[in-house]
C-alpha cells in the first residue's frame, strides 16, 4: 500500500472514533467501541472499518446495526472533516483480533500449566 493510503486510513480512523464517540446519539452505541483500522480501497470508493466492541457477542450485532443505519449521516460528518475528492462508502466489520489473541493466550497459558503438573 502506498504511503498516501496509509495516511488516509489513519485520518479517517481517527476521525471516525471521534464521531461515533460525540456525533452520534443511538442507545446501542453506549458501549465502548474502538474503531481499530480502516482499509480504503485505491479509488477511494470503499472503506472497509473494523471496529472493536467490549460487550457479548450481541451487544456486537446491535453496535454494527446502528453503525451501519447511521453510515450516510457519517460519511456527511466526515466529508466537513477531511478534505479527499471522494468521500467512501462505509462498511463496518466486528474485528475479531483481540479476542483471538485472548483465547491463544489462554491456551498457551492452559498449556504452561499442563506441562507444569
Amino acid at each position: 500500500m502506498n504511503r498516501r493510503l496509509d495516511r488516509i486510513n489513519f485520518t479517517i480512523r481517527k476521525i471516525l472514533g471521534e464521531i461515533i464517540s460525540t456525533d452520534l446519539s443511538d442507545p446501542r452505541l453506549s458501549s465502548v467501541i474502538s474503531v481499530t483500522e480502516v482499509s480504503i480501497s485505491p479509488d477511494l470508493a470503499n472503506a472497509s472499518v473494523y471496529i472493536s466492541v467490549f460487550l457479548n457477542e450481541q451487544a456486537s450485532d446491535d453496535v454494527l446495526k446502528a453503525l451501519g443505519a447511521a453510515s450516510g449521516k457519517m460519511q456527511k460528518l466526515l466529508s466537513d472533516r477531511v478534505r479527499i475528492r471522494r468521500i467512501p462508502k462505509l462498511t463496518f466489520f466486528i474485528d475479531s483480533h483481540i479476542d483471538d489473541g485472548l483465547r491463544m493466550d489462554t491456551l498457551i497459558s492452559d498449556a504452561i500449566a499442563s506441562d507444569n503438573k
